[in-house]
């Protein structure tokens, strides 16, 4: 990697927000307060563009060729076709999106919502309707990343105002583990992409850390009902140890 510099797009006329790309590296998506998202295509220097919302954060899907835009201090995910520009839905949460992620599937999106009243909500996008929801974490002033992860994306994460990762059971909502550690907020996790055991937090208290879920004693759900043992980690704190 030289760092070299390839390419610039120079059309926005406000703030960027949110950029991706799609088909692989071919394509770069970028939009933010001036409602307008642009693809360009590096290769043929081809601009599209789509009039939307002010945007806040957006998913790609290649595989779908859907695009879903996360509305700025809003309420509104928009579903848009890439190719044909084409507006396909919109989902409205009940309170403000404060982050999102999208499943490796492109199945489900993880909306976080609402300061008052923290919650996770997995929306299923093809039902286009909230199928669980996950709360107990702590938030009421900050914006905080919650994710997918683990074996087959089997759990949901996110950090929280009281320096604590908190893990769900995708399928069942229930809360599995609390893993402290961090000595403020945690403000952001992820999943490593080519080994599930491995989680990492970045924190207000200027650390990183590696969390390895190997030995971990869950009880998984699949889709398909199959229950799977994926360990546990007897130096994490789960729900047991607390009642």
């Amino acid at each position: 990697m030289t760092g070299q510099l390839t390419y610039t797009v120079e059309q926005h006329t406000d703030i960027v927000q949110a950029v991706a790309f799609y088909d692989g590296d071919k394509a770069v998506i970028s939009g933010g307060i001036s409602k307008q998202i642009l693809i360009n295509w590096i290769d043929s220097s081809k601009s599209e563009s789509i009039n939307s919302i002010r945007v806040g954060s957006l998913k790609v899907d290649d595989n779908t060729h859907l695009l879903y835009i996360i509305e700025a201090a809003g309420k509104k995910v928009i579903c848009y076709n890439i190719p044909d520009k084409r507006e396909i839905y919109r989902l409205e949460a009940r309170e403000n999106i404060l982050s999102s992620a999208l499943s490796s599937d492109g199945r489900y999106m993880l909306l976080n919502v609402s300061f008052m009243y923290p919650e996770l909500q997995l929306w299923d996008l093809r039902e286009r309707q909230v199928m669980r929801r996950y709360t107990g974490h702590a938030q009421e002033r900050y914006y905080i990343k919650a994710i997918f992860g683990g074996h087959d994306q089997f759990f949901v994460a996110s950090g929280s105002e009281d320096a604590i990762i908190y893990i769900w059971n995708k399928n069942t909502e229930v809360l599995i583990n609390k893993l402290p550690g961090h000595t403020s907020m945690v403000n952001c996790i992820a999943w490593s992409p080519t080994d599930p055991s491995l989680l990492v937090s970045g924190s207000d208290d200027y650390t990183v850390k590696v969390w390895d879920s190997k030995n971990w004693k869950v009880e998984v759900v699949n889709d398909m009902n199959v229950k799977e043992d994926v360990g546990r980690n007897p130096d994490m704190e789960d729900m047991d140890d607390n009642d």
